[in-house]
């Protein structure tokens, strides 16, 4: 009878049947190997959705809308498919919170006769930094739901939202800097007031920023009106804005 030749017996790639050790050894390599190529490649794609959220088109109102909108959601799915009291009240305060965010960024529609209640009792809302701990807020209290998984990620993404806000922040303090005069700020802010109501909308200060050689994304175009706006209408007065520029 032929004798089988071991020398071939393995898989080919992963060793031979005359020494079972060193094949284990080169399957295990192979497979730390491709998983870390696997890693890599999931790293750069977190890596690439992170960039496209902090450094995409979207403004900060798009993003926070769409959070206060899952808020609502999870609180929804959260009354009808949790049991216990304290975790039901848990989710009608998130589904309020979630409707004070769609009220504070939707200035028209079903939320708007909401926004005198939202400006005396959510006020902190309309700053800058006083969002972005709210958000951290909420995110705190999403997370303390698990296992509820609806929860969990929109925790999660109201977290990531939060630091979006203050990188926001951040970079556009870093930025608005220039080098005139008062008398040349007001000649700015009169010029690029085009519709001539004494107050700046978002793409008039974008315009001013450009001419000024300020030159940010929108998200912290956004961040700064939220800084430089006291009247909390989304619109910088020139009060507001020689104050800031000026100081």
């Amino acid at each position: 009878m032929a004798m089988m030749d071991t020398n071939n017996g393995g898989p080919q790639g992963y060793g031979t049947t005359e020494n079972p050790e060193s094949g284990l050894k080169e399957v295990g390599e192979k497979l730390m190997e491709e998983s870390h190529v696997m890693g890599l490649v999931i790293l750069e794609q977190g890596k690439s959705q992170m960039r496209m959220i902090t450094d995409g088109p979207k403004g900060l109102g798009y993003l926070s809308l769409i959070g206060g909108l899952a808020m609502v959601v999870c609180s929804v799915l959260g009354i009808l498919f949790r049991t216990g009291p304290l975790k039901i009240i848990t989710q009608v305060y998130l589904a309020i919170f979630g409707l004070a965010i769609l009220t504070v960024e939707l200035k028209k529609g079903p939320f708007s006769s909401y926004e005198a209640f939202i400006s005396e009792y959510f006020l902190f809302m309309y700053g800058l930094y006083g969002r972005a701990m709210f958000y951290v807020f909420c995110s705190t209290l999403l997370l303390a739901q698990w296992p509820f998984f609806p929860d969990f990620v929109c925790g999660c993404y109201l977290g990531f939202l939060a630091f979006v806000y203050v990188t926001a922040g951040l970079a556009s303090s870093k930025k608005l800097t220039h080098e005139l005069t008062e008398d040349q700020l007001e000649e700015k802010f009169k010029e690029h007031d085009t519709d001539q109501d004494g107050r700046l909308s978002t793409e008039e200060f974008t315009a001013l920023c450009q001419d000024l050689d300020i030159e940010m994304n929108l998200k912290q175009i956004e961040a700064a009106m939220l800084m430089i706006d006291s009247t909390h209408v989304g619109t910088i007065n020139k009060e507001d804005f020689m104050r800031h520029f000026t100081k």
